[in-house]
This record gives C-alpha cells, structure tokens and sequence, in this order.
C-alpha cells in the first residue's frame, strides 16, 4: 500500500515522515522544498476549536509571528489552516547546523570568548529586534540556538508560543523568577539568556545545586543566583551577567544591553569552532528532574529539563518575589 505525500496548498512543499519532536500543541516534522530542494521544517498546530474569536485570535497571532524577520530568526516560509481538523500548519526554515548545545557539552569543540562575544552579539541584537517592535521571544533555550560552525552564523528558533495565545508554564533551569508569578516579556528573554550565556562559558548546567523543582523554586522566588555564577572570572562577562540576573523590576531590556562590553570585542570573522579530542567534559549525567504532565502516548520531547504545566500563568498562586 503507497504511502500518500501531503503537501501544503500550493504543492511546493512536501512533509516526510520523519518526525522530529512534539511541543506546546505542535508536532514538529521534517519536510523540503521541491523548488529549490531544501530542507524545511513542517509543524503541525494542534488545538481544540478553530471557530469565530479563536480563529481570528490564532490568524492575528501567526500574521504578527510571519512578519518577524532577522536573519538571526529562524523564519516561517509558509502558513495555512485546516478548520475541518483543527491544524493550523506552519512551514519555517530548517536549522541545518548544531545546537549550541551539542558544542558547549561536546568533548570535541573548544569556544574563546570572543567567539562566545560574536555569537551572543548576534542573539541580542535579534532579541532587540523584537523588542523594538513590542514583542519578545519567551522560549530562549541553549538546544534551540544554531550555530553553523563553518561560518559562525548563529540562529533562534521561532517564537511559536505566540501562536497559541497563551503561555505554557515550564520550570527548569532558564526560568526567569517572574514566570512564577505569571509574567513573562522581553526583559525575560534576558534572564534566559543570561543563563545560556553561564552554560556556555562553564559548560556546566547551572542551578546543578538543586536535587528538587522545590529546590529550583525556592531559589527562584528569593532571587538566588546559581552558584555557578561565582565562578566566573571574566570580569566583563561577570557584569554582564549579573545585569542579566537582576531582580524582573530593575533588569535591563535587551537593547539596554547591546553596547555592554562584554559584547563589543572585535567582531572579526575567524574559525569559530576549534576541534579539541583532549578536552574533557562534564558528565552526561545532568542530574536532572522531568515531570511531564502534558504527556501524551507516544509523545517525544525533547526538553528533558522542565516541569511542564498545561495550565495559563496567571491562575497560579505564587507568594511574591523577594527583591
């Protein structure tokens, strides 16, 4: 029996079969362009009504998430609905490149800091981008940064949140504390990246010191930097950094900290990736908490790092924010 190809309405881009995760309400496959033979990524937008204000709410959230092109973005090529089943699809660039992930945790690669300066440059000013035009991202994660490391070009995932109208609540190490309190904006996006930017430099996973998500929560609720921050020795990247980690009131918007020095080391373009088989890195043992209470049958994630909550932010009582 054939297998039937689906394409999107106008036959240029086709899905495979190869399924890559399942995230926030969306499936996410590999498929490619048949124009110019390029990988794209096809994922499908799951949710329970596409009916009147829904419909309306999700078309004005995917038009405001279309327009957002940088070249730090990942962009979304193509976009339509299915009513009848409840899909909306969204075809985006494929991410041909590593996670930064896979090269802050790999034995193989070293980083100098005007590599890590040239590559966080670029992220920041992707994230000013969005500011200026009063969104911002909320879903900054070290496994959704790109890097090319032939060239050094850097990309973010899309945004998809957005999409849904509401935010999924998701505790790990990169929650910002005022997550916990139902708000989450572009000075989030800083806590975020403040996080990736310690991961990177340490390779280490930060907050390692919690053995709970109560742990991680309490820590979070008073403000409590990771230990990991104290053992950064660069006094740039320090100050950079703890602006990252200032209490939500007080913190920096990304674009307050484009000019930062810490992100003004010189720009030119070098090999970015240095090959080391030598060096050693931490174990793969994260030591790590999962608790999925979204989870469907057979439903891959890829996040093994968060408590995921299906429930909207504001309905969750929290007890205030030490400052």
């Amino acid at each position: 029996m054939k297998n039937s190809t689906i394409v999107d309405p106008s036959g240029r881009y086709k899905k495979t079969n190869e399924l890559i995760t399942a995230k926030n309400h969306c499936v996410y496959f590999n498929g490619y362009d048949t124009y110019s033979g390029n990988m794209v990524i096809w994922i499908e937008f799951r949710t329970n009504s596409l009916e009147g204000n829904t419909l309306a709410k999700i078309m004005d959230n995917i038009e405001c998430t279309k327009s957002i092109k940088h070249s730090c973005i990942i962009q979304i090529l193509t976009t339509w609905i299915d009513q009848k089943n409840h899909i909306v699809y969204i075809i985006t660039e494929s991410a041909t490149a590593k996670t930064l992930f896979n090269l802050v945790h790999s034995p193989y690669y070293t980083m100098n800091t005007r590599v890590i300066s040239r590559w966080f440059a670029e992220i920041v000013d992707a994230l000013s981008f969005l500011e200026n035009n009063s969104t911002f991202h909320g879903e900054i994660f070290i496994d959704e940064i790109y890097v090319k490391t032939n060239t050094g070009h850097i990309k973010i995932g899309i945004p998809l949140h957005h999409i849904a109208g509401k935010t999924n609540f998701k505790l790990s190490y990169y929650t910002p504390p005022e997550n916990l309190l139902g708000l989450c904006d572009a000075q989030s996006d800083v806590w975020m990246l403040g996080i990736i930017i310690l991961e990177t430099i340490t390779r280490k996973k930060p907050y390692s010191e919690c053995k709970s998500p109560s742990d991680l929560m309490n820590k979070l609720m008073k403000n409590e930097l990771p230990k990991l921050f104290y053992e950064i020795n660069d006094s740039n990247a320090k100050d950079f950094l703890s602006q990252c980690f200032l209490p939500h009131a007080i913190r920096p918007m990304p674009s307050d900290l484009a000019r930062h020095p810490f992100l003004q080391m010189p720009k030119r373009r070098e090999s970015s990736i240095i090959e080391s088989p030598s060096f050693i890195t931490q174990s793969k043992d994260r030591n790590v908490f999962f608790y999925d209470i979204l989870a469907e049958p057979n439903r891959q994630i890829r996040d093994t790092d968060s408590i995921h909550f299906s429930t909207s932010l504001p309905g969750i009582l929290m007890p205030t924010l030490k400052h």
